[in-house]
């Protein structure tokens, strides 16, 4: 048992992180049609994404520093209830500047509860086999991407929002449930461990707050998510210009095509010793998504372009976080958490900014186009470090 990937303690953690990016996905499906209806322009939606994404940017080393130092379980459950009490605002307070404040708040509260959702995942897994499991551990985010756009949108009725909203709550309010369920963390004194071969002298200030060996998959993962930032936030909005409403079947063959490309590099990474060398075949499928977005005119492309985004978002994203996390030693898995995340917001604040002036100006097909680059560059600086660490 305790060599189990899928014990009783990740199960449950791995149920709470599908509910919290259930919800999350819900909002970013939901949240463009809710804008667009209430009269917001594209670039007030790009900004509405860039500040909860700056938010959470801010909060990130302070949350795997309390995660770290204090209580994992805390700062997931502070995050997931600021979450959930977002969801039920956006019902009461349905105008554009009440928006922006709330997804500047729900920054706060997505930053703590993603960034120690991970490492209480790495927890709860054998030494031995985290990279595995972390990878494993993405595949919550495949049901999350099938789950929450699928059910915020069928819960649309109309012009009436308000039971998406209500139900993105409850799922926040459900895995919140999840992590109090789990066992309290010993903090105090402890009987001395052996040295950690991961342990180095660490940073002091500010620098203590990021880890160094998470930073060249972090900045790999920044670059994609502006990529990722600006064809995702605007999709629904631009798959509606094309006639395309329920976007719905697009999420469905994202999530299986992930679901199914996370589990086979799962078991790559365990049986290669380099795993990194996956990444390079993973950003090329990458940049077939946006490319594919930009010369669809209907609801074909946009399917293929479903399937293109999960087979390299999958593959991506399981490597990505494992190597972020599992080359950290066990008592900075936390900083190696906001390290990966802060560069994961980053790129989100840059690309829907950006992403809503480009829209506004040129349009969304334009905006697709440009977003190739981004994927190719993450792809360039993947095969510089391969190449160096061979050389």
């Amino acid at each position: 048992m305790k060599n189990k990937i899928w014990n009783r303690n990740f199960i449950k953690i791995f149920t709470a992180s599908v509910l919290l990016l259930a919800g999350n996905q819900m909002i970013m499906a939901v949240l463009p049609l809710f804008m667009d209806e209430i009269g917001c322009a594209a670039s007030v939606l790009g900004t509405a994404t860039s500040i909860s994404a700056l938010a959470a940017m801010a909060a990130r080393p302070v949350a795997g520093r309390i995660a770290d130092k204090k209580s994992k379980r805390l700062v997931m459950g502070l995050g997931l209830s600021v979450m959930s009490l977002g969801m039920m605002g956006f019902s009461a307070l349905p105008f554009a500047a009440a928006i922006l404040a709330i997804r500047f708040l729900q920054g706060f509260g997505i930053s703590a509860a993603t960034t120690a959702q991970v490492a209480i995942a790495a927890d709860t897994l054998p030494g031995e086999r985290v990279e595995e499991g972390l990878s494993y551990f993405g595949i919550g985010n495949t049901v999350a991407a099938a789950l929450g756009p699928s059910l915020g949108l069928a819960l649309i009725f109309g012009k009436n929002y308000l039971p998406s909203w209500m139900t993105g709550a409850g799922m926040f309010l459900a895995a919140m449930l999840l992590v109090w369920a789990l066992p309290a963390e010993r903090r105090g004194a402890k009987a001395p461990e052996p040295p950690d071969p991961k342990e180095r002298t660490q940073e002091k200030g500010f620098w203590n707050y990021f880890e160094k060996s998470a930073a060249l998959p972090s900045l790999i993962w920044m670059i994609l998510m502006v990529a990722d930032a600006g064809t995702i936030v605007f999709l629904p909005t631009y798959a509606a210009q094309m006639g395309v409403r329920d976007i719905g079947l697009f999420y469905a063959f994202q999530a299986a095509t992930m679901f199914i490309t996370t589990l086979a590099v799962g078991n790559l990474m365990h049986r290669l010793d380099n795993p990194e060398v996956l990444l390079v075949p993973s950003l090329l499928i990458y940049c077939g998504f946006p490319l594919l977005l930009f010369l669809a005119h209907g609801l074909g492309l946009l399917l293929l372009a479903g399937v293109v985004y999960g087979v390299g978002l999958g593959a991506t994203t399981a490597l990505v976080r494992a190597l972020s996390l599992s080359r950290a030693s066990l008592k900075r898995r936390g900083a190696a958490s906001a390290t990966f995340q802060c560069a994961q917001d980053l790129g989100y604040c840059v690309g829907s900014f950006a992403g809503g002036i480009v829209a506004n100006a040129y349009g969304y097909r334009t905006l697709n186009g440009i977003l190739v680059l981004f994927p190719a560059v993450a792809l360039l600086i993947s095969l510089a470090a391969l190449r160096r660490r061979d050389g």
